[in-house]
């Protein structure tokens, strides 16, 4: 049911089935929050986050949920900061606990 409300609201946009990791489709006007919860390898998370960053909004914020485990946040991490090299951004790591090892790693990155 949380679905169904989700997608009558019009102020939501879903994308299902887009290969992220290819161009980007006409997607209308930027985003203030887009959220990968696509594929979990670094990789294909880094591939989606420079097709889709520049479509974020300034002050928008970008994440990206199940980065696997600490290498590929360190990984992603840096990828990211040569990718975006000179521009100012906020970045949070949330990390989850299970069976005592960080799960279902969240990466947030502010557009400054």
């Amino acid at each position: 049911p949380w679905q169904a409300d989700i997608e009558s609201d019009p102020n939501i946009e879903l994308h299902f089935g887009i290969d992220s990791t290819a161009t980007v489709p006409d997607l209308g006007e930027p985003f203030k929050i887009i959220i990968d919860d696509g594929a979990h390898d670094w990789p294909s998370q880094f591939a989606t986050f420079k097709n889709y960053w520049p479509h974020l909004v300034h002050n928008g914020v970008y994440y990206i949920e199940d980065v696997e485990n600490r290498d590929s946040l360190e990984q992603l991490l840096k990828a990211i900061a040569e990718h975006l090299a000179g521009l100012t951004i906020g970045v949070s790591i949330h990390a989850g606990q299970k069976n005592g090892r960080a799960d279902d790693m969240i990466l947030v990155i502010k557009k400054l």
